[in-house]
This record gives C-alpha cells, sequence and structure tokens, in this order.
C-alpha cells in the first residue's frame, strides 16, 4: 500500500516546532524513516551535515561586526573599509542564497536529509520538500512582496554604512560621535526586530509539502516510470539559506552527468490555491523557464481540475530549487497562493499537488 497524507500529517503534528538540528527536528525525521521503511524495495539513507544554528546567528555576528567596524573607521580606516566589505558581501550574499565564507565560523548543529530511492535507469525524478520549520517572526506577518522588498534593501542600505564610513574617513571627513552611535543604534535595532516574535502565531510549517511529496513518491514506488529512478528528499537547513540542498548538491552532482535529472519541490502548500513558481529571488531574478514549467503549463488546458493552478510571482522569495536552477538542472516548486483562494482541506490540498505531479511526470519524455 502506497502511504496516505493524513498518518504523514499525523505524525509531523506530534513535532509542530522542528528547527534545523534541534531534538524535535530529529526525532520528526526518524519517524518519518520508520514510516518509509514500510515501502518495498526503497532504500532510505540519512544524509548527515553541520547546519547553522540560525539565521539570527548570522545576522547577529554581521551586526556586530557593522557595529565594530563602524567604531574603528576613526583609527584604521583601511583595515575598517575591508573589513566592511567583508560583512557587507557577506551579507549580499546569504541573502541571495549563496555561500559565503561567515558560514564556516558560524556555531552549527548536526542535523541531516532523509534520502528514499527507487528504481534506476536514465531519468532521475526527485520530489523535495523540506522538514523543518521557522518561528513566525515579525517581518513574515507582511504578505505584500513590496514591503518585504523595501525592509531588505533597507537593512542592505544599513549594513551598507559600514563601507560608506570608513570611505568619508580615508577622505578625511570624520563623522561625530553622536553619528556613530546613531548609525550603530539603527544596526543593532534591525538585529532586535529579526527576535521579535509575533504573538500567538504558529511556527512556519511545511507540512503539506512533505506529505505531499511523500505519497507522491510512494505512488511511483509501487508504479514506477518507465527507465528512471524516483528519489525522496526530505531536507532541512530552510532558513540557513538552504544547508540541506546546498550540501546534498555537492554530493550528488558528479552522479548525475549522464542522467536525465528533474526536481519537484513540494514548498509553502496551503489549502489555498495551488499553483507553481515561475519566476522568483532576491537580489538576482531566478526565471524557472524549463521543460517542466512548460509541462505544467498545459496540464490547466487538458483537465478542469486544475483550471486554477497557475504561475506565480514572488518578490524577494527563493525557494530551495535555486541551487538546482544555478547547476542547470530542470527544476519547479509547487505552492500555494499567499493571499485567500477557494479553501479545501488539508488532505485535499495535499492530494491535489500529488495527482498534479502524476500528471507532470507522465508527461516528461527522458529520451
Amino acid at each position: 500500500m502506497f502511504l496516505r497524507c493524513n498518518e504523514i500529517l499525523k505524525i509531523l503534528s506530534e513535532w509542530p516546532v522542528r528547527t534545523s538540528g534541534s531534538e524535535d527536528e530529529m526525532l520528526a525525521r526518524e519517524s518519518m524513516v520508520t514510516l518509509l521503511e514500510s515501502q518495498t524495495d526503497v532504500t532510505i539513507v540519512e544524509e548527515a551535515f553541520w547546519c547553522p544554528v540560525s539565521n539570527q546567528a548570522l545576522l547577529g555576528m554581521i551586526s556586530i561586526g557593522v557595529v565594530l567596524t563602524l567604531w574603528v573607521s576613526s583609527y584604521m580606516p583601511y583595515i575598517a573599509l575591508l573589513s566592511g566589505l567583508f560583512f557587507w558581501i557577506s551579507y549580499l550574499l546569504h541573502l541571495d542564497g549563496r555561500a559565503h565564507p561567515l558560514v564556516w565560523v558560524l556555531p552549527k548543529k548536526l542535523t541531516a536529509n532523509i534520502s528514499a530511492s527507487k528504481g534506476a535507469g536514465q531519468g532521475l525524478y526527485i520530489l523535495m520538500a523540506h522538514l523543518d520549520t521557522k518561528k513566525c517572526l515579525l517581518w513574515d506577518q507582511q504578505e505584500n512582496d513590496i514591503y518585504r522588498k523595501y525592509v531588505n534593501y533597507l537593512t542592505i542600505a544599513v549594513i551598507a554604512s559600514c563601507v560608506l564610513v570608513p570611505i568619508l574617513n580615508i577622505i578625511g571627513y570624520n563623522l561625530s560621535f553622536f553619528g556613530l552611535a546613531f548609525l550603530s543604534a539603527i544596526v543593532l535595532c534591525r538585529l532586535c526586530a529579526e527576535f521579535i516574535p509575533v504573538l500567538q502565531a504558529k511556527e512556519e510549517n511545511n507540512d503539506l509539502g512533505v506529505a505531499a511529496a511523500t505519497v507522491a513518491a510512494s505512488k511511483f514506488w509501487h508504479t514506477l516510470p518507465k527507465n528512471a529512478e524516483v528519489r525522496l528528499l526530505i531536507t532541512t537547513g530552510h532558513e540557513q539559506a538552504f544547508s540541506g540542498v546546498a550540501h546534498y548538491i555537492r554530493q550528488h552532482k558528479e552522479n548525475w552527468h549522464f542522467k536525465s535529472v528533474f526536481v519537484i519541490n513540494f514548498d509553502a502548500l496551503t489549502t489555498n490555491n495551488l499553483g507553481y513558481n515561475l519566476r522568483s529571488g532576491t537580489l538576482t531574478p531566478v526565471l524557472y523557464s524549463n521543460v517542466l514549467s512548460k509541462l505544467v503549463a498545459e496540464i490547466p488546458y487538458q483537465d478542469h481540475r486544475f483550471v486554477t493552478v497557475k504561475p506565480q510571482t514572488k518578490s524577494f522569495v527563493n525557494f530551495e530549487t535555486v541551487y538546482f536552477y544555478r547547476a542547470s538542472i530542470p527544476s519547479l516548486t509547487l505552492t500555494s497562493e499567499t493571499a485567500s483562494g477557494n479553501s479545501i482541506s488539508e488532505e485535499m490540498a495535499a492530494e491535489k499537488a500529488v495527482v498534479l505531479t502524476e500528471k507532470l511526470v507522465a508527461k516528461i519524455d527522458i529520451n
């Protein structure tokens, strides 16, 4: 028997708070592994890696570095300039979902991705979802993309002060004590805002995404696509610049040179209208114009059940698929509308994503 959405949602509901590297995340992961072991001839591997503790730890390190750089710029302007460039560029790389040198010095916890696969052949279908959750913060309550964009632009400008102030010192203009104190206060206030949780708000989770990806993989394992392997990938490190996906690609990319790899990601699924992400990105735009996006666009015209499935564009948001995009691997994220749509039950929402995935995979020609 293939797995069902309600049993997966029930398991995940036992650990609603699953921050990356936490004990609750480990327990949820082990429960998912136990569930997957019920599937016949499926190879299950837990791939461990060291993940940064939190996004707040990174911003805290950058904020402290920026403040120290501001105050030493009057005495060592050239060293302060190099230091400022280091922290500013590190933040830009982090914001854009790229590797940066601060990752190596951040405190880390041991965690793991789950990889479960069955089948063999020229094709490789990766069905992916992230397991970890994040605390709902003040910025996350703003559903308006324009608001989120300007908050991030403001943060970039504030951190850029550690580059501008040393330059001003080099050309002979020294900022006053009160000016430095004002800039430092802004930097620290922005850092504090990162720790303000929304009262009575639930953790942001991807339970529906995990359920949909797992059920879809289970169905494919019982009726494998011709000449193909189907792999379920449950990742972690979502809020830590997609550390789990980055680790996974580093470990496996060399094995994919002679395969046709297709990645379907399930993220931010809700009971609102189902759709797929066509364009996202923070500093650099990411346009998912590939065989998967073209094929999924045909399905609403062929099946009236998916007439509401439409492409979506999200500003200042990235998905795990960005790493596959940069590796030139066809990828697509199934997600839901931010605004309220035709709300349905959780199980029906996950099942709809599963059926859409089945139809999409059936249209792929790996030859």
